[in-house]
């Protein structure tokens, strides 16, 4: 609303590349996250069967390309794994009946709890999922297509919490290797969970509103001076 005051990011200063300058009214804070906010959304709990989930999330806002599901699914297909794979609200499940390995797949998911319980989280690089992953400790596998996904990737690679691969020409093989990858080379996990220490320290929604607040009380006393 007041551009000039502020410009306020939800991405975390740890999560950014190094900066040698910044305006003066720029702000990192953090993860605009809040768990009791979020609606209900049902979910099958009882056909989780134990195994190790990869949890797939291809965003709500831009229509993703279905064949990702299914280069997914057959990437997964004979791991001992369990695919979990979110529609984000806009598809209907039984479009994708019979994907290799029977995954579980839903037209929408309560995203933070499952993210919670996996393993490993394919994205798209949208900036919320990855900062979600990101506060669970989670290594991802990222699969940019476009808007800022891109500049997210490049930032999780280089944080050496994912593995980025190319959407143009995506095969399965890809997936599974980067699958292997990121299960058996424990730097993943390490480095997620060096960041998420960082993000949870810095209070990035309470930081947010505190900016918010000082500015705004700046503001009006300066207008009545």
């Amino acid at each position: 609303m007041f551009p000039a005051v502020a410009h306020i990011t939800q991405l975390p200063e740890c999560v950014d590349f190094p900066r040698s300058a910044l305006p003066r009214n720029f702000y990192y804070t953090g993860p605009f996250v809040d768990e009791a906010a979020r609606r209900m959304v049902e979910f099958p709990w009882d056909r989780l069967d134990g195994r190790s989930i990869v949890y797939v999330s291809l965003g709500t806002t831009r229509k993703s390309e279905p064949a990702i599901f299914r280069l997914a699914a057959e990437a997964c297909d004979g791991l001992d794994v369990q695919l979990v794979i979110s529609l984000g609200g806009r598809r209907d499940p039984d479009m994708f009946a019979g994907l290799p390995g029977d995954p579980l797949v839903v037209r929408d998911a309560p995203q933070l709890e499952l993210i919670k319980r996996a393993d490993i989280v394919i994205t798209h690089g949208g900036l919320n999922t990855a900062l979600e992953t990101l506060m669970e400790g989670k290594p991802m596998i990222v699969i940019p297509k476009s808007f800022d996904q891109p500049a997210v990737a490049a930032r999780l690679e280089w944080l050496g919490v994912a593995e980025v691969l190319p959407a143009d020409g995506l095969s399965a093989k890809q997936i599974r290797v980067a699958l292997g990858k990121l299960f058996s080379d424990p730097s993943y996990r390490k480095s997620a969970n060096e960041v998420q220490a960082k993000i949870i320290s810095a209070r990035g929604l309470e930081r947010a509103a505190d900016v918010i607040e000082e500015l705004l009380e700046k503001r009006q006393h300066a207008i009545h001076v």
